[in-house]
């Protein structure tokens, strides 16, 4: 089994013992298994959370990014590709209250993730997250200001780290993931053990938060749907713009920056837009319509 490891101040060990004295009263944002969870005060409204998250990863019509399976399903992995391309990792579960701008509570959140090349506190290797230049931004809302028949909005992926294919397992940099089912899960239906008294896993096929290549597989994703399906052109200034021509003479009708999973639409024809806005939300559904 791995050793539990802590990512920064955000992802940490799992607990593989009784929770810590006090952790009742504790703030839910340090609350990181489900162990220490359901020791909480509060564990019916982290319960119905992490039930929220638990259905959106693994249930069929979800993302499925997870996959519940038997440690000889890993075995077989290690039969097909070699046991240096099957890596074993943590999976930690962390909490979020939101609150509005009264500091009242609202949405309460849950997500799982997976702490993928951490030890020490710290990330082995590269990670890369698309994001626009902050001159970008400026130079952009500069524009919109100056031009008032120019409209802006905002908006944001759900769930953007789910999108994406990491390398095949069997191509070089490929590799196959599973984690051990952490104690606290069996509440969910998802137990340690099977009733053979195998060790459970999940297999992670797909991109999830917490891989080391997670903001790479998005970032490509994003890319190829805003220029190959949508017909954006990327600027050379900096790969985070992008902008759509049409008419004749060519004019631009419409220009995106992103930051991450962040967009800033300057919209300066509004039949281009409704026709990249349908687009968009059937592939990624924003935040605000996953949380109605």
């Amino acid at each position: 089994e791995p050793v539990p490891v802590e990512m920064c101040t955000v992802l940490s060990a799992i607990s593989g013992g009784p929770p810590a004295a006090g952790v009742a009263d504790r703030d839910v944002s340090e609350v990181r298994s489900m162990v220490a969870a359901q020791a909480h005060s509060r564990w019916p409204e982290l319960k119905v959370a992490a039930q929220a998250e638990i259905d959106r990863i693994l249930s069929p019509g979800g993302y499925e990014a997870l996959k519940y399976v038997s440690a000889e399903h890993r075995e077989a992995s290690v039969r097909r590709l070699g046991r240096d391309k099957v890596v074993v990792q943590n999976l930690v579960f962390i909490f979020k209250q939101k609150k509005d701008a009264d500091g009242n509570n609202t949405l309460l959140k849950g997500r799982a993730a997976i702490a993928d090349k951490v030890s020490a506190g710290r990330i082995d290797g590269d990670v890369f997250a698309p994001t626009v230049a902050s001159v970008s931004v400026r130079v952009n809302a500069q524009l919109a200001v100056q031009a008032d028949h120019f409209r802006v909005i905002t908006s944001d992926v759900g769930g953007a780290y789910y999108h994406g294919k990491p390398v095949d397992p069997a191509m070089p940099g490929g590799r196959e993931l599973y984690v051990p089912v952490p104690k606290g899960w069996d509440v969910f239906g998802y137990p340690q053990y099977n009733r053979k008294g195998q060790r459970m896993y999940f297999n992670v096929p797909g991109n999830m938060p917490g891989r080391q290549d997670a903001g790479r597989c998005w970032g490509i994703c994003y890319t190829d749907f805003m220029v190959v399906d949508c017909g954006f052109i990327v600027s050379c200034v900096d790969r985070r713009v992008f902008y759509k021509v049409a008419g004749d003479p060519p004019t631009v009708v419409l220009v995106v920056l992103i930051h991450v999973d962040d967009n800033w639409v300057t919209i300066l024809n509004e039949t281009a837009y409704a026709i990249f806005d349908a687009a968009w939300r059937k592939r990624f559904q924003s935040s605000a319509d996953a949380a109605a």
